[in-house]
C-alpha cells in the first residue's frame, strides 16, 4: 500500500506519518523489525487522528504486515483486519499485498483453506493492479500451486498455470509463458476425466510458442527440457514427433 496519492487535511501531521512511514521502510530493508515496528506504530496511531479513512489503513496495513514479518502471526493479522476496506472496496493499488500478507499469516497458522482463499485473491489483484510485478505474482503463483497440488487440486492448478501464461504473453515473455504452458499440460495428464487430446493440444500450444518465438541455445534446450518433463508426452503419445532445435 502507498500513501503518496492520498491527500491530507493536517499537513503536519500528515508530514509527520509519512517521515515515520519513511523510516520504518528503512528498517524494514535493513531487517531491523523491532525499530520498524516502532515506527509503524507511532504512524499507526497518529493516523487515527486524521480524518482519512484510506491513510489509517495504510498504516494499519504497514504495522500488520511488519508483525507477521517478525512471526507475530495473530497480531499481524488483527491489524490487516483493520486494514481492510469496508464492504469489498478497494483502495488505490487493488490490495495485492494486503491478500498476499493474510495469505502468509494463515499459512503459518496453519489454516490452510484460508491461506489459500486469499492467495488466489492476491494473484488476481496483482493480475489486475500490478501486471508488471512478476516477482510476487510468481510468490502468488508458487503458493497456491503448492496447495493445489498438495489436495490434488489439478484442474485449478492447470487454469491458473494458464492466467501466468496469459501474464507472460503480455509482458512479451516468450520462453516463461512456454514453461507454463507446459506446467498447464502436466496438471491436465493428471486431472481425471480429462482425454489425451487435450493435453496434446496443451503440449501442441507450448512447443508453438516455443517455435515461434525462437528461443536460442540453452533456452530453446531448457524449454524443450521442461516440456519432456511436464507433458509426457512420449508416455501418452509415441507418434507424436516434437522436437526442439539447439542452436
Amino acid at each position: 500500500m502507498k500513501m503518496e496519492q492520498v491527500m491530507f487535511d493536517n499537513p503536519q501531521l500528515s508530514n509527520e506519518i509519512g517521515h515515520l512511514t519513511t523510516e520504518g521502510r528503512q528498517y524494514h530493508e535493513s531487517r531491523n523489525l523491532t525499530d520498524a515496528i516502532r515506527c509503524y506504530e507511532k504512524a499507526y496511531q497518529l493516523s487515527r487522528e486524521l480524518n482519512n479513512d484510506e491513510v489509517e489503513r495504510t498504516c494499519a496495513f504497514n504495522l500488520g504486515a511488519m508483525f507477521i514479518a517478525d512471526g507475530e502471526f495473530s497480531k499481524g493479522l488483527s491489524y490487516l483486519h483493520k486494514a481492510t476496506p469496508p464492504n469489498g472496496q478497494k483502495d488505490s493499488n487493488g490490495d495485492g499485498d494486503l491478500f498476499l500478507n493474510f495469505g502468509l499469516a494463515h499459512e503459518k497458522l496453519g489454516d490452510m483453506n484460508k491461506s489459500l482463499e486469499n492467495y488466489e485473491k492476491a494473484f488476481k489483484r496483482y493480475k489486475s493492479f500490478e501486471s508488471g510485478n512478476l516477482e510476487l505474482l510468481n510468490q502468488c503463483f508458487n503458493k497456491c500451486i503448492d496447495i493445489y497440488t498438495k489436495w490434488k487440486k489439478h484442474a485449478d492448478a492447470a487454469k491458473l498455470c494458464q492466467e501466468m501464461a496469459d501474464v507472460y504473453e503480455s509482458n512479451e515473455d516468450g520462453l516463461h509463458r512456454a514453461e507454463k504452458l507446459c506446467e498447464k499440460a502436466d496438471h491436465l495428464r493428471r486431472c481425471p476425466g480429462v482425454t489425451r487430446e487435450e493435453i496434446l493440444g496443451a503440449a501442441e500450444e507450448c512447443m508453438n510458442v516455443i517455435n515461434t518465438d525462437h528461443p536460442q541455445g540453452d533456452a530453446c534446450l531448457t524449454a524443450g527440457m521442461h516440456l519432456y518433463k511436464y507433458s509426457g508426452l512420449k508416455a501418452i503419445d509415441n507418434n507424436c514427433a516434437l522436437t526442439v532445435s539447439h542452436n
